[in-house]
């Protein structure tokens, strides 16, 4: 007899109705996350959910190999067999069926987990210490102030955010929308730069869209380096930018925002004119948190800067410790 009979024809939504019955008080983030994980288990098999068998629910290893030979990330494909344990949970499958895939589980976590700290060992050795990157950057603001070229300037000062304040996530920065109105601010559908008009002189990012967003709201973070503040105020003045903060290219009729792909490009190209070396935004947030660890805040204090990071926790900066 199959255990599995009652659900072998449940579809992507018939499984998402039994979870938001076995799990009442999740959260928008948790049913989204169990959501993709189906669909990305359809993709998978290239089949719908229900005509599936429920294959994946039918062998650890099997399930593991097929979702490792696909082309998802190591992280995401952990996430999908997380999700997985929850669907055999509601569906009350034997404990020793159960217990295989948590086995399963655990051993490629640690795998993924000794890969992490291997990488951030070899990255502590190649990366330029964050004060240093910081000396030079600070060095070029006379050089940068007379600067006419757009997209030479654009690029200083996407380095410079990275390096005199706390570095965000890139996807912090796609779509970034300047105003000097802070009723603006509530659009949800943009990341904010705020410069007042006023005499306390604020400058301030809003971050509606960002990673974590979904869990811990809308992030403001006000500007504290006055010579970025200085500096972003002198870019937008000297380009009379309005709209977006980082325009792919002002020399054309339609402007369109820089997106991931070419804040990184200008990134790499920055810190290549400055250091002989170009850096990935993910290099110059690990020196960060080398910094960090070295400072040894308060547990208080890391976790702020956790949060402002884009993590929920601390756990990706003790890496660096």
């Amino acid at each position: 007899m199959d255990i599995y009979r009652k659900y072998v024809t449940y579809s992507v939504d018939d499984f998402l109705d039994l979870h938001n019955l076995a799990f009442l008080d999740s959260s928008k983030s948790t049913k989204g996350t169990f959501a993709q994980s189906l669909k990305r288990i359809e993709k998978v098999y290239g089949k719908p959910l229900q005509e599936l068998n429920l294959d994946f629910l039918r062998g650890a290893e099997a399930f593991m190999k097929k979702l490792e030979d696909s082309e998802y990330s190591p992280n995401t494909i952990l996430t999908t067999y997380t999700q997985v344990l929850k669907v055999l949970k509601m569906i009350d499958a034997p404990l020793n069926t159960y217990s295989q895939y948590v086995k399963i589980l655990k051993e490629k976590t640690s795998e993924r987990d000794e890969l992490d700290k291997l990488k951030v060992d070899l990255s502590k050795e190649t990366l330029i210490p964050y004060d240093t990157m910081q000396e030079k950057v600070i060095s070029k603001i006379e050089e940068y102030s007379e600067e006419e070229d757009y997209y030479q300037l654009r690029n200083y000062i996407i380095l410079m955010l990275f390096v005199l304040q706390i570095p965000v996530r890139i996807s912090n920065y796609t779509k970034m929308k300047i105003t000097n109105r802070l009723e603006d601010t509530s659009d949800k559908n943009f990341n904010w730069l705020f410069v007042s008009n006023k005499s306390d002189a604020l400058v301030m990012w809003v971050f509606n869209k960002y990673r974590t967003a979904v869990n811990l709201g809308t992030k403001e973070v006000v500007v504290t380096d006055d010579r970025l503040k200085e500096f972003l105020k002198f870019y937008i003045d000297v380009f009379d930018l309005k709209g977006y903060l980082f325009p792919k290219d002002i020399y054309t009729t339609k402007i369109r925002p820089m997106i991931a792909k070419d804040i990184q490009s200008s990134i790499m190209l920055s810190t290549y004119k400055l250091f002989e070396k170009a850096l990935s935004v993910e290099q110059i947030r690990a020196s960060y948190m080398i910094r960090v660890a070295q400072i040894d805040p308060d547990f208080e204090s890391k976790m702020e800067i956790a949060s402002i990071m884009g993590y929920s926790n601390t756990l990706k900066m003790e890496m660096y410790e």
